[in-house]
């Protein structure tokens, strides 16, 4: 039995042809799966992938009630098939509502990798949040607009990212519905990387206010991009690092680390700046560093996008748009697949962005969702804060379609709050029959 999870004791869930031995039943989340276990006889589980839920029996059980066609994996008793789902089990069972269990697919927001929606967007969110649904552009295909269901019980979680978030702070009580945390990027640049930011002391300031307000578990530290050029040498990023860590380790817990990528759209934004790509040795001699700050103060280190190995400093590759932490605010499992959208070594989960290219104000001179600086200015000039789109409108050219999103969150939610008064059964193995009768109504 796994090593984590609650469990029901039961003596026998449905009668339907033959199958009565469910000895016990775990529900657990880990590994980006929904592991239900019928422990003696038959087990299912939902695969991220296929979104199927199996019934597979174990060899004894073919052996021991002759019965071969309930083998490994045979298609006919998925999840599709309602008389062998788990869904008819525990309806059965208890007349719970759980047909679509492993079926849906999650629904999460990015807001925003393309722009700093909390920064200057804020009004226009909030509109989209009270109204439920915003419209979204095609960056490859403007004129293919998209239509974004924002309700509380669809919306799974929220991420928002912001190297200011301080207009934000103020309405999230409009949030109070929804689950969101916060990727908060705080270096200390000067203007001539970071030209419209508040001063460092006020950004800092910012992140303790935010983090006493949500948690600091909902408030991560980004340190990135990481450059190198005669103002910003090594020692000085270390001198730095360690400034912010020593503010900032009370009011979160990890903090996320990338280099410089030397995207051909700000080619024209760094020039003259002396900006290289860091070497592999840079890299390393950098990391070690970090990693022994972060961790004398707490804080988990980890990396963005970056194929480099640092496990041996201790660092890890980040999920920014984490299934684990979301899952893990939200109290339940859930099953995302890593978003096939972004370079190869992302670790995120799938998401749906809010954001529009070539609309922030931030004037970070490294960033690659803005190309030109005329065209910045001209779009965020187009900003409508009662628009359905952020910085334009709908025009006569444009195509919507509806998206179909659905979430899991709600169904998940029910099944563990059915357990969510029962004991862990690893201190209290001999309440599984006390579970069992609860469970059953017995």
């Amino acid at each position: 039995m796994p090593a984590s999870g609650y469990y029901f004791y039961s003596k026998r869930i449905s009668p339907a042809n033959g199958i009565y031995a469910l000895s016990y039943l775990s529900i657990s989340g880990r590994n980006r799966h929904d592991l239900l276990r019928m422990h003696g006889f038959m087990y299912a589980y939902s695969n991220s992938r296929t979104k199927q839920l199996r019934l597979n029996s174990y060899a004894n059980y073919a052996k021991l009630y002759g019965k071969p066609e309930y083998s490994f994996g045979k298609p006919e008793y998925s999840f599709g098939k309602p008389e062998y789902s788990f869904g008819k089990l525990l309806n059965s069972a208890r007349g719970l509502n759980v047909k679509r269990f492993g079926m849906e697919v999650n629904m999460i927001i990015s807001a925003s990798r393309r722009t700093d929606i909390p920064a200057f967007f804020s009004e226009w969110f909030i509109n989209r949040i009270e109204a439920q649904y915003a419209y979204v552009r095609n960056p490859m295909n403007i004129h293919q607009v998209s239509k974004i269901n924002l309700m509380p019980n669809i919306v799974d979680c929220i991420v928002f990212w912001s190297k200011n978030p301080k207009p934000i702070i103020g309405k999230l009580d409009i949030l109070s519905e929804y689950m969101y945390y916060f990727q908060f990027t705080l270096n200390a640049y000067t203007k001539d990387l970071e030209a419209n930011l508040p001063s460092l002391e006020d950004r800092i300031q910012t992140f303790q206010v935010l983090s006493e307000l949500i948690g600091k578990q909902r408030v991560i530290w980004r340190y990135d991009p990481i450059i190198l050029n005669s103002q910003y040498s090594i020692n000085w990023h270390i001198e730095k690092f360690e400034y912010i860590a020593k503010q900032l380790c009370d009011h979160t817990e990890k903090v996320t680390i990338s280099f410089i990528d030397l995207y051909t759209t700000i080619s024209n934004n760094i020039k003259g700046k002396n900006i290289c790509e860091l070497s592999y040795d840079q890299k390393n001699t950098i990391a070690k560093s970090l990693s022994e700050i972060a961790h004398s103060y707490s804080l988990k280190i980890d990396t963005c996008a970056e194929d480099i190995d640092l496990s041996a400093y201790g660092i890890d590759h980040a999920h920014c748009i984490d299934d684990e932490l979301i899952a893990k605010l939200l109290d339940c499992s859930i099953d995302v697949n890593k978003d096939k959208n972004q370079r190869l070594e992302c670790g995120c989960a799938v998401s749906i962005d809010l954001g529009l290219y070539n609309t922030c104000q931030n004037g970070c001179a490294y960033c690659y969702a803005n190309h030109n600086a005329n065209v910045r200015m001209r779009t965020f000039e187009a900003y409508d804060s009662g628009s359905p789109l952020l910085c334009s409108q709908v025009t006569e050219l444009d195509k919507i379609t509806e998206r179909k999103v659905k979430s899991q969150r709600n169904m998940q939610l029910n099944l563990f709050n059915l357990i969510s008064n029962f004991p862990s059964p690893n201190n209290h193995i001999g309440n599984y029959s006390q579970i069992s009768n609860s469970f059953l109504g017995i």
